[in-house]
């Protein structure tokens, strides 16, 4: 979840919180309208958490090598994770006819998200 110019665009994961805490939900969404209001919190670090997370991206880096080789590096599109730029090159990269495109900015009104890889079939 995040906001930009005011508006709050929420992500699957964000659906995925509120189906198991709707108070998780609550406070994810107070931290965004509000800020300043966690301020000199900290967040608990979980090593499991950030294990899987850093194995995950190990994956999908050596998955991201595969599809080069596989289609060719130029018939690769990476884009880049800033959701103010994301959706444009994700449009422009499916305009261009990229057989695969790796972190795709997805978005349908107020729910956005980041695909690992879109394949052209």
């Amino acid at each position: 979840m995040y906001k930009i110019n005011g508006k709050i665009t929420y992500s699957p994961t964000d659906l995925m919180v509120f189906m198991s805490s709707p108070l998780s939900s609550w406070m994810a969404r107070l931290s965004v309208d509000y800020p300043e209001r966690l301020e000199g919190i900290e967040k608990d670090q979980d090593e499991m958490m950030d294990l899987l997370a850093n194995k995950g991206n190990e994956h999908e880096l050596l998955f991201l090598g595969e599809m080069k080789q596989q289609y060719g590096s130029v018939n690769v599109a990476v884009i880049n994770p800033d959701p103010k730029t994301a959706e444009h090159a994700t449009k422009e990269a499916m305009g261009k006819g990229y057989q695969v495109i790796f972190q795709a900015y997805l978005k349908r009104d107020v729910f956005a998200g980041f695909a690992d890889f879109l394949v052209r079939r």
